[in-house]
């Protein structure tokens, strides 16, 4: 895992020298999820603590049935179907706008590269969650009649989104220097294209992915 948070956190000089090898772009595949996961997982722990115990509303009417354990299952079942799901389903696609623009690479490099974005996204919100928690336990302490619980599950459920915008910056700085490799006279690489297309996909498919399953599991939405 340090060598996992070392390529995450820019700290190996060169990092094409990982992920140019196959072999060891596939076997980062399994830690950088399992990083990405583990800022799901405190997210999902943090709205757990928030919502529990907080009256039922018309947009979220069964918070107020669900255990803690029951919260945190079904906002971390939620975050890994909408992101993780999003990613699955979209990195065909991606591998295509990569060689539709112009950039020499092979498939396990662009599954690493996305799920190396996805993992830094995911540091970031293991680093926010506490200051989120902070803020939503002080809210709670202020709204005495319980009508904080729709603020904080609609703020809670937007945090990976918003801490996500440090992916796409993470994939693009990937890729231009994959575009550097094109061969003279050849297609120009369209490095930022690519990535636009591949962020336009994946944030048309993560959010709906993630409200379906809130909507399943606790109604929100419903």
């Amino acid at each position: 895992m340090s060598a996992t948070l070392d390529l995450v956190l820019r700290r190996i000089d060169d990092p094409d020298a990982v992920l140019d090898d196959p072999q060891r772009a596939v076997a980062l595949l399994g830690p950088l999820a399992g990083l990405s996961a583990a800022g799901l997982l405190a997210w999902a722990l943090a709205q757990a603590a928030l919502l529990s115990g907080l009256p039922a509303t018309p947009g979220a009417p069964l918070i107020a049935d669900a255990t803690p354990f029951e919260l945190t299952l079904a906002y971390f079942s939620a975050g890994a179907a909408g992101l993780f799901g999003a990613q699955l389903a979209g990195l065909p696609t991606f591998y295509f706008y990569t060689l539709l623009a112009g950039i020499p690479t092979h498939a396990w490099r662009v599954s690493a590269e996305s799920l190396r974005a996805q993992a830094t996204a995911g540091l970031v919100l293991l680093s926010v969650v506490p200051v989120h928690l902070a803020a939503g336990l002080g809210l709670r302490l202020l709204d005495e009649g319980g009508g904080a619980a729709a603020t904080l599950a609609a703020l809670g459920t937007a945090l990976p989104f918003l801490t996500g915008l440090f992916a796409p910056l993470t994939l693009l700085r990937a890729m231009k220097r994959l575009a550097l490799r094109a061969a003279p006279g050849g297609r120009k690489p369209l490095p930022t294209l690519l990535v636009l297309g591949w962020s336009a996909v994946f944030t048309a498919m993560a959010p709906l992915g993630l409200a379906r399953v809130l909507e399943a599991l606790l109604g929100i939405g419903a």
